[in-house]
């Protein structure tokens, strides 16, 4: 019976099903600093940088384009004391767009592209992603995808006066016994999406600024899938992934369209 009265009274659980027909509001002052896609996979064909580099000037014209640099450093005790000796690789290239907004990294067995503030949604997002990928599958072929990741890093301001929780929703109060309220914190929270092979991870990190400036939150969200993906899958699979991105943000902050408008 008392078990009966737990289940009666508990909140209803919020849904987990994955529809990726929902729309989400479009938020007219986004405060999204940072939004990333990556495909990752093991290339079949290898590709020598300076054969890349011609490509890569042609299909992104007007683009600085930069090597990508690994420094392998190793120590040594000789006569004279520790020696070291580094050796550098080139790992792949950086390209930024003219406008400085698009940057995109490229790989032999990666591909990631950034768009920078100001975010004016994912449909303008993706399809500039597109090429970045498009050269990666075109040049290394790979048979399939190993990892792919949607990640979006917002940046709140919370006005003098407003406190957190007004912004965001669940943060840990391991100090309400003393009647004392978090001011500056970091949490992370790892989960996996239920039904799903999806990891979510979530970080929200506070800088309460100096007495009577403005508080920044961090909100950093981390979508990410680790198993093997067929290449015609992913655009599926991307798109599941954007729609946990933005389930988990408009679940995250409160009233977001009062706090950044709405465009629709």
């Amino acid at each position: 019976m008392l078990s009966w009265c737990f289940d009666f009274m508990a909140k209803p659980l919020v849904s987990t099903d994955i529809d990726v027909t929902r729309e989400f509001p479009a938020l007219g002052h986004a405060p999204v600093v940072e939004a990333v896609v990556e495909w990752r996979a093991e290339p079949s064909v290898t590709m020598k940088s300076a054969e890349l580099r011609p490509i890569l000037e042609q299909l992104f014209p007007g683009c600085a384009i930069q090597p990508l640099r690994h420094v392998h450093a190793t120590f040594a005790e000789g006569e004279s004391g520790v020696q070291v000796a580094e050796a550098t690789e080139q790992m792949g290239f950086r390209i930024v767009s003219e406008d400085g907004r698009i940057v995109g990294q490229i790989r032999s067995n990666c591909v990631a592209v950034s768009r920078l503030e100001p975010y004016a949604g994912w449909d303008e997002f993706l399809p500039r992603a597109k090429p970045f990928v498009q050269v990666f599958l075109e040049h290394f072929k790979p048979t399939h995808f190993s990892r792919l990741g949607v990640r979006s890093i917002s940046r709140i301001t919370v006005p003098t006066g407003e406190a957190v929780r007004d912004v965001t929703k669940g943060t840990a109060t391991p100090w309400k016994d003393f009647g004392l309220e978090s001011t500056s914190f970091f949490h992370q929270d790892t989960v996996r999406w239920p039904g799903t092979a999806y990891g979510v991870r979530l970080v929200r990190a506070m800088d309460p600024g100096e007495p009577g400036e403005v508080g920044i939150l961090l909100l950093d969200i981390d979508i990410s899938l680790e198993e093997a993906v067929e290449l015609v899958d992913a655009d599926r699979r991307i798109a599941e992934m954007r729609f946990l991105k933005n389930r988990v943000f408009f679940s995250t902050v409160r009233n977001p369209k009062h706090r950044f408008g709405a465009r629709r």
